[in-house]
């Protein structure tokens, strides 16, 4: 897993609890200011 903790990129960190394959699970998404650049 990439700790963006110890990158000076901006954007976004998402964290959400859900289930996959039956058992609940954390788990996070990470957006870059560049990635969000390209989808608007």
């Amino acid at each position: 897993m990439l700790d963006n903790r110890t990158h000076s990129m901006t954007g976004c960190n998402i964290f959400l609890k859900g289930i996959a394959a039956g058992e609940e699970k954390d788990f996070a998404v990470a957006i870059s200011e560049k990635q969000q650049q390209k989808f608007r």
